[in-house]
């Protein structure tokens, strides 16, 4: 798909370069640093392409070289940051007899060749969902301040200037097409050397890692760091770790996903020869942000409701904004017992909200609805492509 004489493969060929510790090819004529650098900022991954440009003989010059140069940095220093604030957190914790369980980022970064290759956003980390109250208060006294409290299945904590952390009471949101299957059981977690801290097997650390990136793609859409935490955490298997890795996608809807990230790693890093049967898929990681956007966000939403309905319909989609089902409802509202007589109080308490909701609330409706008007059929089509190339249409 990529050759390397373009922006985009010459990015793919320095991320491989950086990966696997070799020289890479200096810079063809036709490739533009500026165009690589805007593609690596936009994947989380200029720092990992700068493992690469220390070792060409001909790197870039004057102001974009600093700029690198400062992603990269920063990149390093917010990871060593990171890294001793999980090791404070988790002493605090412990000391405390809280069973803990880092996730996602905090945990693949140290299969990278260096942890500071990986970026991560926040510290993410498990506890049990009992002990949400005192974890509370503790995150306080940790002089942390509260940024998301929505008794859903996580906390957001944020400590000026730059950590942010999760505290998780369940590994996905109980609304999630595959909450069961991506729940963790305490009892099938593995004590480490440290009391009070657990960890995932290797299999599951992969699997339920990639459970992450099911939830994404199905809801704001997925870039490069997809591929690239698949790859790492794969070639660091051993043959029977792989094994098993695979016999848990076995019968699960998300299997050919699976399978197709894994074949683009491998194109992209292990040189598989490329038959051409994802090259939308290659584009769209290319071009798509760590976190997808907010018009990406809405066409897929509009694909997702086009599931149960036969097309694709704005106004339709609107409506069930405006009207959810009942069992987002229940949700929202913390309901626990199904009561169909309530639904009509439900929704006209959801319009009271929304009526005397707060100004930036009622901008990101505007927004979303100015979104979803402004999208075209072809856009929308080709996320359905997409899609379909992935294996989840």
């Amino acid at each position: 798909m990529f050759v390397i004489n373009s922006n985009e493969g010459y990015f793919v060929h320095l991320l491989k370069s950086a990966l696997k510790n070799e020289q890479p090819v200096e810079k063809p004529d036709e490739v533009e640093w500026q165009k690589v650098f805007e593609i690596g900022l936009m994947q989380n991954a200029a720092n990992l392409v700068w493992f690469s440009i220390e070792k060409l003989n001909n790197k870039p010059e004057g102001e974009l070289y600093a700029q690198w140069q400062e992603v990269y940095a920063k990149a390093a220093s917010k990871c060593f940051k990171q890294m001793m604030e999980s090791e404070f957190l988790a002493d605090e914790f412990t000391k405390r007899g809280y069973d803990i369980l880092f996730l996602k980022g905090s945990k693949i970064r140290e299969y990278y060749p260096s942890p500071d290759m990986r970026t991560m956003t926040d510290i993410d980390l498990l506890v049990k969902s009992e002990e949400r109250e005192p974890v509370r208060k503790i995150m306080k006294e940790l002089d942390y301040d509260e940024d998301l409290m929505d008794d859903g299945q996580v906390d957001a904590f944020k400590k000026l200037p730059i950590i942010y952390t999760e505290i998780h009471y369940d590994y996905s949101n109980i609304n999630h097409a595959y909450h069961d299957i991506f729940s963790i059981d305490w009892n099938k977690l593995v004590k480490t050397d440290r009391e009070h801290i657990y960890e995932m097997t290797y299999e599951d650390l992969y699997f339920f890692n990639f459970g992450h990136y099911v939830k994404n793609i199905a809801k704001v859409g997925i870039g490069v760091r997809t591929v690239l935490d698949c790859y790492v955490l794969w070639n660091c298997a051993s043959e029977e770790q792989k094994e098993n890795i695979l016999k848990k996608f076995e019968n699960m809807e998300f299997k050919a996903f699976h399978d197709n990230i894994l074949k683009i790693a491998h194109i992209w890093f292990d040189d598989m020869e490329d038959d051409g049967s994802l090259d939308n898929a290659q584009m769209y990681l290319i071009e798509t942000s760590t976190y997808g956007n907010d018009k990406k966000t809405q066409a897929i939403s509009l694909i997702n409701d086009e599931r149960n309905t036969e097309s694709i319909s704005k106004t339709r989609y609107i409506l069930k904004r405006i009207f959810p089902g009942a069992n987002e409802l229940y949700f929202r509202f913390g309901i626990k017992k199904r009561i169909i007589l309530l639904l009509p109080f439900l929704w006209f308490a959801r319009m009271i909200l929304l009526i005397f909701s707060g100004k930036e609330k009622k901008e990101n409706i505007k927004q979303n609805y100015s979104i979803i008007e402004s999208l075209t059929p072809e856009e929308v089509e080709y996320e359905r492509l997409v899609r379909k190339e992935f294996g989840i249409l």
